[in-house]
Protein backbone atom coordinates (compact mmCIF):
# COMPACT_ATOMS: atom_id res chain seq x y z
CA UNK A 1 0.00 0.00 0.00
CA UNK A 2 1.84 3.64 -0.71
CA UNK A 3 2.23 5.77 1.96
CA UNK A 4 1.69 9.40 1.54
CA UNK A 5 4.83 11.68 3.26
CA UNK A 6 3.47 13.95 5.61
CA UNK A 7 4.96 17.17 3.74
CA UNK A 8 2.07 16.32 1.03
CA UNK A 9 -0.53 16.41 3.93
CA UNK A 10 -2.19 19.41 4.62
CA UNK A 11 -5.12 19.46 7.03
CA UNK A 12 -8.05 21.62 6.23
CA UNK A 13 -10.63 22.84 9.09
CA UNK A 14 -13.47 25.18 8.12
CA UNK A 15 -17.61 24.42 9.14
CA UNK A 16 -18.66 25.12 5.32
CA UNK A 17 -18.94 21.83 3.49
CA UNK A 18 -18.42 24.41 0.54
CA UNK A 19 -15.35 25.76 1.34
CA UNK A 20 -14.07 22.37 2.14
CA UNK A 21 -14.98 21.17 -0.66
CA UNK A 22 -12.98 24.12 -3.17
CA UNK A 23 -9.86 23.68 -1.30
CA UNK A 24 -9.86 19.80 -1.60
CA UNK A 25 -10.40 20.43 -5.37
CA UNK A 26 -7.67 23.14 -5.67
CA UNK A 27 -5.24 21.13 -3.48
CA UNK A 28 -5.74 18.15 -5.39
CA UNK A 29 -4.25 19.60 -8.76
CA UNK A 30 -0.99 19.80 -6.63
CA UNK A 31 -1.00 16.02 -5.68
CA UNK A 32 -1.57 17.10 -1.74
CA UNK A 33 -3.32 14.96 0.63
CA UNK A 34 -6.00 16.70 2.27
CA UNK A 35 -8.17 15.83 5.44
CA UNK A 36 -10.57 17.30 6.21
CA UNK A 37 -12.49 18.55 9.22
CA UNK A 38 -15.64 20.55 10.68
CA UNK A 39 -14.56 22.10 13.51
CA UNK A 40 -11.27 22.44 15.68
CA UNK A 41 -12.26 18.91 17.79
CA UNK A 42 -11.57 17.15 14.37
CA UNK A 43 -8.57 19.16 13.24
CA UNK A 44 -7.01 18.32 16.15
CA UNK A 45 -7.02 14.64 15.77
CA UNK A 46 -6.34 14.58 12.67
CA UNK A 47 -3.03 16.73 13.55
CA UNK A 48 -2.14 14.76 15.95
CA UNK A 49 -2.40 11.35 14.01
CA UNK A 50 -1.36 12.68 10.42
CA UNK A 51 1.42 15.66 11.26
CA UNK A 52 0.46 17.42 8.03
CA UNK A 53 2.84 19.52 6.44
CA UNK A 54 0.22 22.56 6.89
CA UNK A 55 -3.39 23.33 8.59
CA UNK A 56 -5.34 25.67 6.38
CA UNK A 57 -8.11 26.63 9.40
CA UNK A 58 -11.27 29.22 8.90
CA UNK A 59 -10.60 32.60 11.21
CA UNK A 60 -14.48 32.25 12.35
CA UNK A 61 -16.12 28.54 13.63
CA UNK A 62 -18.63 27.24 15.94
CA UNK A 63 -16.86 27.09 19.40
CA UNK A 64 -13.26 27.53 18.77
CA UNK A 65 -11.71 30.35 16.48
CA UNK A 66 -9.25 29.58 14.06
CA UNK A 67 -6.63 31.16 15.74
CA UNK A 68 -7.45 29.45 19.16
CA UNK A 69 -7.09 26.41 17.27
CA UNK A 70 -3.80 27.41 15.97
CA UNK A 71 -2.74 28.19 19.79
CA UNK A 72 -3.51 24.57 20.22
CA UNK A 73 -2.01 23.14 17.40
CA UNK A 74 1.10 24.52 18.54
CA UNK A 75 1.18 23.32 22.09
CA UNK A 76 0.96 20.02 20.68
CA UNK A 77 2.99 19.85 18.14
CA UNK A 78 5.46 22.72 18.30
CA UNK A 79 6.32 24.16 15.50
CA UNK A 80 6.27 20.91 12.63
CA UNK A 81 3.27 22.07 11.19
CA UNK A 82 2.89 25.64 9.15
CA UNK A 83 -0.38 27.40 10.20
CA UNK A 84 -2.50 29.33 7.34
CA UNK A 85 -5.63 31.44 8.60
CA UNK A 86 -8.14 32.32 6.47
CA UNK A 87 -10.75 35.14 6.19
CA UNK A 88 -13.09 36.88 4.04
CA UNK A 89 -14.62 38.95 6.66
CA UNK A 90 -13.45 42.74 5.39
CA UNK A 91 -15.09 44.32 7.78
CA UNK A 92 -13.58 42.83 11.42
CA UNK A 93 -10.11 44.22 12.18
CA UNK A 94 -7.46 41.74 12.41
CA UNK A 95 -5.48 42.21 16.05
CA UNK A 96 -2.35 43.65 16.40
CA UNK A 97 -1.10 41.09 18.46
CA UNK A 98 -1.82 38.75 15.35
CA UNK A 99 -0.78 40.29 12.61
CA UNK A 100 3.37 40.90 14.47
CA UNK A 101 3.18 37.27 14.69
CA UNK A 102 2.29 36.28 10.71
CA UNK A 103 2.81 37.21 6.97
CA UNK A 104 -0.56 38.61 5.85
CA UNK A 105 -1.74 38.27 2.52
CA UNK A 106 -4.59 39.88 0.49
CA UNK A 107 -5.90 37.25 -2.26
CA UNK A 108 -7.99 39.71 -4.70
CA UNK A 109 -11.73 38.09 -5.45
CA UNK A 110 -11.78 35.84 -8.63
CA UNK A 111 -12.10 37.29 -12.02
CA UNK A 112 -14.91 35.37 -13.95
CA UNK A 113 -12.35 32.88 -15.66
CA UNK A 114 -11.26 31.72 -12.06
CA UNK A 115 -14.52 31.64 -10.73
CA UNK A 116 -16.72 29.74 -13.26
CA UNK A 117 -13.61 27.51 -12.94
CA UNK A 118 -14.95 27.69 -8.88
CA UNK A 119 -18.75 26.95 -9.90
CA UNK A 120 -17.83 24.32 -11.97
CA UNK A 121 -16.33 22.15 -8.73
CA UNK A 122 -19.84 21.93 -7.37
CA UNK A 123 -21.96 22.60 -10.27
CA UNK A 124 -20.01 20.07 -12.65
CA UNK A 125 -22.77 19.89 -15.17
CA UNK A 126 -23.74 23.21 -15.08
CA UNK A 127 -25.79 24.30 -18.62
CA UNK A 128 -22.67 27.10 -19.73
CA UNK A 129 -25.44 29.41 -21.11
CA UNK A 130 -26.95 29.61 -17.19
CA UNK A 131 -23.13 29.78 -16.14
CA UNK A 132 -22.49 32.46 -18.01
CA UNK A 133 -25.89 34.65 -17.42
CA UNK A 134 -25.51 34.31 -13.33
CA UNK A 135 -21.57 35.71 -13.86
CA UNK A 136 -22.78 38.37 -15.61
CA UNK A 137 -25.34 39.05 -13.18
CA UNK A 138 -23.31 38.44 -10.51
CA UNK A 139 -20.95 40.70 -10.90
CA UNK A 140 -23.03 43.03 -12.04
CA UNK A 141 -25.03 42.65 -8.89
CA UNK A 142 -21.62 43.10 -7.07
CA UNK A 143 -21.14 46.55 -8.60
CA UNK A 144 -24.51 48.15 -7.39
CA UNK A 145 -23.63 51.52 -4.95
CA UNK A 146 -24.64 51.35 -1.50
CA UNK A 147 -24.28 47.80 -0.83
CA UNK A 148 -23.50 47.07 2.38
CA UNK A 149 -22.24 43.33 1.91
CA UNK A 150 -21.28 42.59 -1.39
CA UNK A 151 -22.23 38.93 -2.36
CA UNK A 152 -18.97 36.60 -2.33
CA UNK A 153 -19.02 32.97 -3.79
CA UNK A 154 -20.88 31.17 -1.27
CA UNK A 155 -23.71 33.38 -2.23
CA UNK A 156 -23.21 32.84 -5.74
CA UNK A 157 -22.83 29.45 -5.17
CA UNK A 158 -26.13 29.07 -3.50
CA UNK A 159 -27.66 31.19 -5.93
CA UNK A 160 -27.19 28.80 -8.84
CA UNK A 161 -28.31 25.57 -6.73
CA UNK A 162 -31.70 26.84 -5.81
CA UNK A 163 -31.66 28.13 -9.78
CA UNK A 164 -31.27 24.79 -10.96
CA UNK A 165 -33.85 23.39 -8.07
CA UNK A 166 -36.14 25.68 -9.36
CA UNK A 167 -36.06 24.48 -12.54
CA UNK A 168 -34.58 28.12 -13.83
CA UNK A 169 -32.34 28.31 -17.31
CA UNK A 170 -32.24 31.55 -18.12
CA UNK A 171 -31.46 35.06 -15.79
CA UNK A 172 -31.69 38.94 -16.69
CA UNK A 173 -30.13 41.27 -14.66
CA UNK A 174 -33.64 43.13 -13.32
CA UNK A 175 -35.24 43.93 -10.63
CA UNK A 176 -37.05 40.70 -11.15
CA UNK A 177 -34.23 38.72 -11.28
CA UNK A 178 -35.08 35.28 -9.40
CA UNK A 179 -33.95 34.52 -6.05
CA UNK A 180 -32.15 37.63 -5.21
CA UNK A 181 -32.39 36.95 -1.92
CA UNK A 182 -30.05 33.90 -2.00
CA UNK A 183 -27.29 36.85 -2.94
CA UNK A 184 -28.53 39.62 -1.35
CA UNK A 185 -28.98 39.12 2.53
CA UNK A 186 -29.90 42.70 3.94
CA UNK A 187 -33.17 44.59 3.30
CA UNK A 188 -30.94 47.84 2.70
CA UNK A 189 -29.01 45.48 -0.23
CA UNK A 190 -31.89 44.90 -1.57
CA UNK A 191 -33.53 48.39 -1.66
CA UNK A 192 -30.53 49.55 -2.82
CA UNK A 193 -30.09 47.24 -6.36
CA UNK A 194 -34.09 47.52 -6.63
CA UNK A 195 -33.30 51.14 -6.71
CA UNK A 196 -30.64 50.69 -9.11
CA UNK A 197 -32.60 49.21 -11.89
CA UNK A 198 -36.36 51.24 -11.03
CA UNK A 199 -34.04 54.77 -11.59
CA UNK A 200 -32.61 53.76 -14.57
CA UNK A 201 -28.99 53.39 -12.62
CA UNK A 202 -28.38 49.60 -14.36
CA UNK A 203 -25.27 47.86 -12.88
CA UNK A 204 -22.79 47.19 -15.20
CA UNK A 205 -23.29 43.79 -16.56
Amino acid sequence: METVDSRHKIVIADDSPLYRKLLQATLAHENYCTLVAQDAREALALVSEHRPAILITDWEMPDVTGVELCSLVRQENGSNTYLILLTSNAEKELPDAFLRRCVFHFIEFPEKDLMARIVRVHHPDLDQRLLDQTLKAFYAVREVDGLRKRPSTSELIDWIAVLRRAGIASVELEAGMPFLGALLKREQDLIAFAEATSRGRRPRA
